[in-house]
């Protein structure tokens, strides 16, 4: 069980066992909100990936890894610099993008982060029921 907390609406994406229409999904919300669209970037989405593969390899969840990096360790060592603005959202247990983004929509700090105007940028990676949702200024 992850820390998911229920949502009370639900954003749709279109696979329910991939992060494909992550973006739509998130973008939908943002418009809702009054929130300008992010932009998936490779870099953000690599950095995402590699370090949810590693949190579900070794078995932590964590917004550090285990050699110590921060967001903008990671983020940064990818090849993006972000614009002075990073912020990480990470999820643990849930199957689907869907239900990440409902568990994350339903949490104050972690809504905030997907909302922010500082954001221009996001990327995502999953891994054995392992979510990493970074967000940067720019790359």
């Amino acid at each position: 069980m992850g820390f998911v907390e229920t949502a009370p609406a639900r954003h749709s994406i279109s696979s329910s066992s991939t992060t494909s229409g992550f973006g739509v999904a998130l973008n939908d919300l943002r418009a809702r909100y009054g929130m300008g669209a992010l932009r998936e970037d490779r870099r953000l989405s690599a950095a995402a990936q590699a370090f949810a593969e590693d949190m579900a390899r070794h078995g932590y969840h964590s917004h550090y890894g285990r050699d110590g990096s921060d967001i903008v360790t990671r983020v940064q060592g990818a090849g993006c610099r972000g614009g002075g603005h990073f912020a990480e959202n990470i999820a643990w247990g849930q199957d689907t993008a869907q239900d990440s983004l409902s568990g994350w929509f339903a949490s104050p700090h972690h809504r905030d982060n997907m909302l922010s105007r500082k954001y221009g940028v996001y990327g995502l990676g999953q891994a054995g029921g392992v979510w990493v949702l970074d967000f940067a200024g720019g790359c």
